[in-house]
């Protein structure tokens, strides 16, 4: 996992979004899962190009996928769900 996902996990919710929390951690843990398979395929694919377009519709049609953007925004977080680099995360003092 990277940072942000072990800073996520690490924080302790509010009684009302712990369920929600639990619930994205478990679905972060099972997307790297999915991502790491989806890059094997692609390592193997004959062509990379037409198989990086059908699995990344596969990736956006995903049971996973679909549940983990409905608990994001349950969590009130729909800049998690935004495409482009990260933010910069401010340095500890």
């Amino acid at each position: 996992m990277n940072s942000y996902n072990d800073d996520f996990e690490a924080l302790e919710p509010p009684k009302e979004l712990r369920r929600d929390h639990e619930e994205l951690v478990r679905l972060s843990e099972e997307s790297k899962r999915e991502t790491d398979e989806l890059v094997e395929r692609l390592r193997r694919a004959k062509d990379p190009a037409v198989a990086v377009q059908r699995e990344f519709a596969g990736l956006l049609r995903s049971p996973t996928f679909k549940r983990s953007v409905r608990t994001t925004r349950r969590l009130g977080l729909d800049e998690c769900l935004e495409v482009g680099q990260p933010p910069q995360r401010p340095k500890s003092s």
